[in-house]
């Protein structure tokens, strides 16, 4: 048996076809191993400013088909896009209940009093509370972190001298 001229032409296709088939079966396969796609993050400003580009660098060098966007936002606004789906990691500085949301634990903040090299209590390795709270203190405005200092130096809230309060923790 033998093909026609039409039919040796139709082979020729048809086995180009296969082999076509055979390729992209495999690129497809290929690429669900590929992390790739824009990756949306939102996280507090402090975050954004300090941690984020270190991670963003590192993650863009190990999944170069990804593109990954940062954005400043309060941690109720990060939770809300992540429900409604416009972003897809949130790093949020509060304890947040919500069912549609998995969380996890990625650092532990410890607060630090900071005082010039000049000020009488930087020469001391402790200092109470008190102490603290009679100082010139700089808060953050709004937050968890506020939130925290406030219940910290509630018994101190008569002589709490609150000098600054600046919209972010940055």
């Amino acid at each position: 048996m033998e093909l026609t001229p039409a039919g040796e032409v139709l082979f020729e296709f048809a086995e180009r076809l296969l082999r076509l088939r055979d390729e992209s079966m495999q690129v497809v396969a290929d690429r669900g191993n590929v992390v790739q796609g824009p990756v949306a993050f939102g996280a507090n400003e402090a975050t954004c400013l300090y941690l984020l580009p270190d991670i963003l660098a590192e993650f863009q060098r190990r999944y170069p088909w990804c593109k990954s966007a940062s954005t400043a936002t309060s941690a109720t606004r990060s939770c809300r896009r992540l429900e409604e789906g416009s972003l897809d990691f949130g790093i949020v500085t509060l304890p947040v209940k919500s069912p549609n949301l998995k969380m996890h634990t990625i650092n532990r903040d410890r607060l630090r009093f900071m005082v010039s090299a000049k000020n009488p209590m930087a020469q001391r390795s402790h200092v109470t509370l008190e102490e603290v709270a009679s100082s010139p203190l700089i808060f953050p405005k709004t937050g968890f972190t506020r939130q925290v200092l406030d219940k910290l130096f509630r018994p101190y809230r008569s002589r709490l001298r609150i000098a600054m309060e600046l919209p972010s923790i940055a």
